[in-house]
């Protein structure tokens, strides 16, 4: 993940959900390894699985600002940023490419059911969070 590419699009376009504006105005890769660290901690206390737990907080980032990265990718004609970003609309997505993906981490079926549960519930509350911010 680019910094400077999510900070030119934090400034260009408007990002909808509260994780989105946090994650996407960070300003170097230490604040972005310790917001993950500190979120996977809480994950993993809360019984979640570490894979599961570290997937899911990498990947939820281009769930939920999807839109803005295409808007700024068309917009700068930025193709290798949209190449470099996974186009991700929804949980389902999301697992599929944490299955793929060249860092693929070994998901059975449990795993992928927390996966899914996880990347689904995070949605929702960001996506009622923004509710609430309107």
């Amino acid at each position: 993940m680019d910094i400077d590419y999510l900070n030119q699009i934090a400034k260009s376009e408007k990002l909808i959900t509260p994780l989105g504006q946090y994650i996407f105005n960070l300003q170097s890769y230490d604040d972005f390894d310790a917001y993950i660290d500190n979120h996977y901690l809480i994950l993993c206390s809360e019984g979640y699985d570490s894979s599961v737990a570290s997937r899911v907080l990498e990947l939820l980032p281009f769930v939920l600002e999807n839109e803005a990265i295409s808007k700024y990718s068309l917009k700068n004609n930025a193709s290798q940023l949209r190449n470099s970003m996974p186009v991700i609309l929804d949980a389902n997505e999301a697992l599929i490419y944490a299955k793929g993906d060249s860092m693929s981490i070994m998901l059975d079926d449990e795993l992928q059911k927390q996966f899914l549960f996880l990347m689904n519930e995070l949605i929702a509350q960001q996506k009622f969070l923004s509710k609430q911010t309107i």
